[in-house]
């Protein structure tokens, strides 16, 4: 089933440089887009957040988006970039933050890991990983109308087995504030499987609802989530959390 995504998603990717570079909008400062991928960790490297990051930023330029992509990004990476995707936002833009990597939940909160973060308590990952929530708010306090939190980082990770403190699998329930769309690879507390594609499944569901042409978000998401949901025969199912206060489309 993997394999087929990925083929399916060359097979898009085809069809796209067909279509040329008229077919889609030039990238304006109203759209914009955080996309990160990190998979180079020490202790538990990933095989696809790189591709997911690369390809996904590919797709998003095409559709108009003026996308920002760090691949194996460090902390001060990683905010530096947060705190220049929120600033000097036009008023009513959207706005979309993907995250691939691994992800972490404690104490209720959900922390985005580095590259290059070393943790032994749970102190240590409060102050040395991104809370996501920290992204969210950034997002709503830049005056974005159209806030899109996507994470594909709920793998499972070993943290667990050697950390101590409130440490919990998977992610976390995050409150969307008005105008925002959160979602998440698998369950709240589930984790998602890494895949043996070119792309995790939620990314490669993903890569192909996005190119239907004018739909709106959430309607691709749903889609998404069916998706993944009949590739695992119900073992995974992706998360949205919708505040959208009307239709959006990447186109």
């Amino acid at each position: 089933m993997q394999k087929r995504l990925s083929f399916m998603w060359l097979m898009v990717c085809g069809v796209l440089s067909l279509l040329g570079e008229t077919a889609f909008p030039t990238p304006a400062p109203s759209r914009r887009a955080l996309v990160i991928g990190n998979a180079a960790y020490v202790d538990s490297s990933l095989s696809h957040p790189i591709n997911d990051a690369t390809d996904l930023a590919a797709l998003l330029r095409r559709l108009g988006f003026d996308v920002t992509l760090h691949r194996d990004a460090d902390k001060p990476t990683m905010e530096q970039a947060i705190d220049l995707f929120t600033q000097g936002v036009p008023p009513g833009s959207a706005g979309l933050f993907f995250f691939a990597g691994h992800g972490v939940q404690i104490d209720g909160v959900n922390y985005l890991v580095p590259i290059g973060a070393r943790f032994s308590a749970t102190s240590d990952i409060k102050d040395h990983a991104v809370a996501a929530e920290r992204v969210l708010a950034r997002m709503d306090d830049s005056g974005m109308g159209v806030k899109l939190l996507l994470l594909d980082a709920c793998r499972d990770h070993p943290l667990g087995r050697r950390v101590k403190g409130a440490f919990s699998g998977g992610l976390g329930v995050m409150e969307a504030p008005p105008g925002a769309l959160i979602a998440y690879a698998t369950s709240p507390g589930k984790t998602a499987r890494d895949g043996i594609g070119r792309n995790s499944l939620f990314t490669s569901s993903m890569l192909l609802e996005l190119v239907v042409a004018r739909r709106d978000m959430a309607v691709a998401l749903t889609a998404v989530q069916a998706g993944v949901q009949k590739l695992t025969r119900g073992e995974q199912t992706p998360g949205v959390a919708s505040a959208l206060t009307g239709d959006f489309s990447v186109w």
